[in-house]
């Protein structure tokens, strides 16, 4: 299926593994032009690399990108160099944050500097980069920003899926003030992936427990 893709340019933030890199590949091989985002450029060039090995002849440029979501000088010059150097920019996908949150502990023990954190990169980097972002989508009249999200915000076993109700609040927000620039902005809420992140996780917590 075509999925008409071909020509657009997109940004990508958590891009050097788990969800972000899937859809990286993903956007490559419609011929969609992607710069991969984080903060480690050295995993990035790793992942940029795979990722053109499995999209194959005529996908889309990949182009690694350091970037920092808590720094708005940083998305910023990010995003411009990614729309300089595509020509355009025409998606959005937000996806940097700490896998699962850092609060995962009983009210007793929740560190609230650990929850402003996660705040300041999940939401507020998502904001961060949507501001970058929105201009240049304005100048073409088109832009898909998608937010990654997570069950948890639905759930009550961790403090941190507070993060994901605010995103699901900005987005909203958000696509009533783009909507009439013909930028739509959506939140996804992804169940459990198995990422390298979650195994770390699991393993932690299995051995807490005394679990295999």
């Amino acid at each position: 299926m075509d999925l008409q893709l071909k020509g657009k340019a997109a940004f990508i933030t958590g891009g050097s593994m788990g969800i972000g890199k899937a859809a990286a590949l993903e956007l490559a091989r419609e011929g969609v032009d992607v710069a991969i985002a984080a903060r480690r450029l050295p995993l990035l060039e790793e992942a940029a690399e795979e990722i053109r090995r499995a999209a194959g002849a005529g996908a889309g440029r990949i182009l690694p990108i350091s970037v920092d979501t808590t720094d708005m000088a940083s998305v910023t010059a990010a995003i411009d160099k990614t729309a300089a150097t595509f020509g355009r920019l025409d998606i959005l996908l937000n996806g940097a944050a700490h896998p699962s949150g850092l609060v995962r502990a009983e009210l007793a023990d929740a560190d609230p500097q650990g929850l402003l954190e996660d705040i300041d990169i999940k939401v507020v980097g998502y904001f961060r980069c949507c501001k970058a972002a929105a201009p240049h989508m304005r100048r073409h009249g088109y832009g898909r920003i998608i937010n990654i999200g997570g069950l948890t915000g639905r759930g009550s076993k961790q403090l941190s899926g507070m993060r994901n109700v605010a995103i699901v609040h900005m987005t909203k927000t958000l696509s009533d003030q783009l909507g009439p620039d013909g930028i739509t902005v959506n939140t996804i809420h992804p169940g459990v992936v198995e990422t390298p992140h979650i195994r770390e996780l699991y393993e932690k917590e299995a051995k807490k427990q005394g679990l295999t």
